[in-house]
């Protein structure tokens, strides 16, 4: 052990001559060269404590903040400040002596800190408020320091409040502080001592106090005196005190040094995990080796918790994206290397969950979630993944299932499970799902597993939700066509291919014309004439609707605008999507469009499903009685299929209706009492009803004859291009559509 053996040396000749500087220096400075010495070494040790107690200061309130927190995190704050003192003796009888505080408060607003704080302590209130997060603080009020913490606490009410603690550190409290340092301590402004030592340190940053450390030096005779007796004594015992220092520090520190070096050595360079330093007695080596090991386990232990939270979700406690494609990985390159297992994945997502999310609050969503989170993790097998994607989408590893009726069944049995009742708030809920499944083969991908699982979750949502949907050619095929669609439908929206074609609006009784409904036609050079169901499902899919809604209603406003030119007050309906209503400008680009192309207003009617209006009404709102308010006219589209809109008409903007066709093909059957009591509503309500689908004379008489004002359907007119309808009027063909 040379380098063991080199460091005895040095530190032997090191002592030697130690020793023989402290003998020569003692014996012929003399007193004041020995005085001058003795203050400059008391002066630093005094500085060093004045940092030692700002870091004690500082450890104070770091507890108390720590404890506070505590406190404030609990359902019952008040009931915990106001609880009746223990039975059995404790110490503490109040929460404001175990903190060691003066005032131990939960102020509501700031008025009311002021008033039982004061204006300077209360000031960290507002701050506490606004930022959510507990703060602790050092405040100068009336020439006086306090140390002051908030934390925010939610009262026995409901009401959010900030639990406060103010101790004011008085001269008791000081003088138990100054007792571990030797010296007096203050908090204040460093000053000079004639007779003494002062020494300084910053309590905290921003804070408007200093600690300040005073200590009065003894007589310099006596220190003279003591020094050169001591000279003299090390001059008969230094040799053999040094020979037993070295001694008992190679025994006690130079060997244990090495061994903890070895194992530091051991834990930087081999990544083991567990290793700790030996722990023998209670000395400070010991010390340090206790808390060396305290700090290893805390980092192994934040390690694993940073690795588990990068790998979960918060919420429910589920892996999260990444884990899931990290078990697909393993699952995929374990399925290569076998014929036999299978891989299979299920993507789930909630149906229409965001309706009661929005109606009940994000609370009630995180407990819905929490909860089919629960629901889906039991429902596994070990080995199996319950994973939280985002959102409202699961997804499900399952291993070992190579048979596509398996993955079905395992599917509907979380279908089951999704759908049996929440319990929340004394509510019952129901919920249901939309399921894809995917099997791998040997060449798939982690994504390519999941895009095919999502693909199945569309095609059951597509389907009608609440059902389960597989990923087979089938389905590759029709999302083929899709995006295939969904490409020419973008081109055909920039190179301006969609055509608008009008259906008439007609007074019921005389069939005079009152307007059109613009509606959108497209015919592809080589996919054909596509149905406008189709292109608009996948628009809605794709996020183009905004872009065909808009593009829609300015060629529906430029081709009224030519049609209005004979002096007839004409107006054009356009339906709007709910992607297209809820986009930020909806109501300033309707303003803009109707001032481009110079139509009044009063000639526009929005259509708005009553599905979506049901989902939306507290949105929407606001949006369509801004628009109402300039002129335009809303019309609620598919009257009377909804379930709740009778209950709301009577306090929305809105003046038109249209009767669903399929309440029109009621008429004259069983179930024309309850066209009837629609319209009848509608009436009384004073709004305006458009008969849709109306095909024949004997429904156009029955409309008639139960009230109704507008009709529109194949027996008046059926959906034609603007030059047909141009030549009706009498006028000169117009020009081709203008662009915005």
């Amino acid at each position: 052990m040379p380098g063991l053996t080199d460091l005895r040396a040095r530190t032997l000749l090191l002592a030697a001559v130690l020793l023989f500087a402290a003998l020569v220096f003692s014996v012929v400075s003399g007193g004041r060269s020995v005085w001058t010495s003795d203050r400059t070494s008391q002066h630093a040790a005094l500085k060093e404590g004045a940092r030692a107690a700002s870091a004690e200061l500082r450890r104070e309130s770091e507890g108390l903040l720590t404890a506070l927190k505590a406190i404030s995190g609990r359902a019952d704050v008040l009931a915990t400040l106001t609880a009746a003192p223990p039975p059995d003796g404790t110490a503490f009888q109040t929460p404001r002596d175990a903190l060691d505080v003066d005032t131990l408060v939960v102020v509501v607003d700031v008025a009311e800190a002021v008033a039982t704080l004061g204006a300077m302590r209360a000031q960290i209130v507002p701050e506490v408020r606004q930022s959510g997060i507990a703060s602790s603080r050092w405040v100068l009020a009336e020439d006086e320091v306090w140390l002051v913490a908030a934390a925010p606490a939610r009262t026995v009410d409901g009401q959010e409040g900030v639990l406060v603690a103010a101790r004011h550190m008085d001269g008791g409290r000081l003088a138990r502080l100054g007792s571990m340092f030797g010296a007096t301590v203050t908090l204040g402004v460093g000053v000079t001592s004639p007779d003494g030592l002062v020494a300084e340190s910053e309590l905290a940053e921003g804070a408007p106090v200093r600690v300040v450390l005073r200590r009065t030096l003894g007589g310099e005779g006596s220190l003279v005196a003591q020094v050169v007796a001591a000279g003299r004594d090390l001059a008969l015992v230094g040799g053999l005190a040094t020979a037993l220092v070295l001694l008992l520090l190679y025994r006690m520190v130079q060997r244990r040094l090495q061994s903890f070096s070895t194992l530091a050595d051991r834990i930087r360079d081999g990544g083991q995990t567990g290793l700790r330093l030996p722990v023998v007695g209670k000395d400070e080596l010991d010390r340090l080796a206790g808390s060396l090991n305290a700090l290893l386990d805390k980092v192994e232990s934040t390690h694993q918790q940073l690795r588990h939270d990068a790998l979960h979700d918060a919420l429910t406690g589920l892996a999260n994206r990444a884990l899931l494609y990290d078990r697909l990985d393993m699952a995929l390159a374990r399925r290569a290397r076998s014929a036999v297992p299978a891989v299979a994945l299920l993507f789930l997502d909630m149906d229409r969950l965001k309706v009661l999310n929005d109606r009940l609050g994000h609370a009630a969503g995180d407990h819905f979630l929490a909860e089919l989170g629960r629901r889906l993790a039991s429902c596994v097998r070990p080995g199996d993944t319950v994973a939280r994607l985002g959102g409202d989408e699961f997804g499900i590893v399952l291993l070992d299932v190579s048979d596509p009726q398996v993955a079905l069944a395992r599917a509907q049995a979380a279908l089951d499970l999704v759908r049996a009742p929440i319990l929340y708030r004394g509510g019952v809920y129901h919920l249901t799902a939309s399921i894809g499944v995917a099997l791998a083969s040997r060449q798939h991908t982690p994504a390519q597993l999941v895009r095919e699982a999502d693909m199945a979750m569309y095609e059951a949502k597509a389907g009608g939700r609440d059902r389960v949907a597989t990923y087979d050619s089938v389905l590759q095929g029709r999302m083929a066509e899709r995006v295939a669609i969904e490409h020419a439908l973008r081109k055909a929206l920039a190179d301006g291919d969609i055509q608008i074609s009008l259906q008439p609006i007609v007074a019921a009784r005389d069939g005079t014309l009152i307007g059109y409904e613009a509606l959108a036609r497209w015919a592809h050079p080589t996919l054909g004439v596509v149905s406008p169901s189709h292109f608009v499902a996948i628009a809605e899919e794709s996020q183009l609707i905004i872009s065909l809604d808009r593009y829609v209603l300015e060629r529906a406003l430029a081709a009224i605008g030519r049609l209005r030119q004979g002096g007839r007050p004409l107006s054009i309906c356009v339906n709007h999507a709910s992607r297209t209503v809820d986009a930020p400008d909806f109501v300033e680009w309707v303003h803009e469009a109707l001032v481009h192309f110079g139509i009044p207003a009063a000639a526009l009617v929005i259509e708005i499903s009553e599905t979506q209006l049901s989902r939306n009404e507290e949105r929407w709102l606001p949006l369509i009685r801004a628009l109402n308010a300039s002129g335009v006219g809303f019309a609620i589209e598919d009257f009377g299929m909804g379930v709740s809109s009778l209950a709301r008409l009577h306090h929305l903007p809105v003046a038109l209706v249209k009767l669903d066709r399929e309440l029109v093909r009621a008429l004259g059957s069983a179930e024309e009492p309850v066209v009837r009591a629609v319209m009848g509503m509608a009436h009384e309500l004073g709004r305006t009803v458009i008969a849709e689908g109306v095909e024949t004379q004997a429904e156009r008489d029955r409309l008639v004859e139960l009230g109704c004002a507008l009709i529109q359907g194949f027996l008046v007119g059926r959906p034609e291009p603007e030059a047909v309808h141009a030549a009706r009027l009498g006028l000169r063909p117009g020009t081709t559509i203008l662009d915005a």
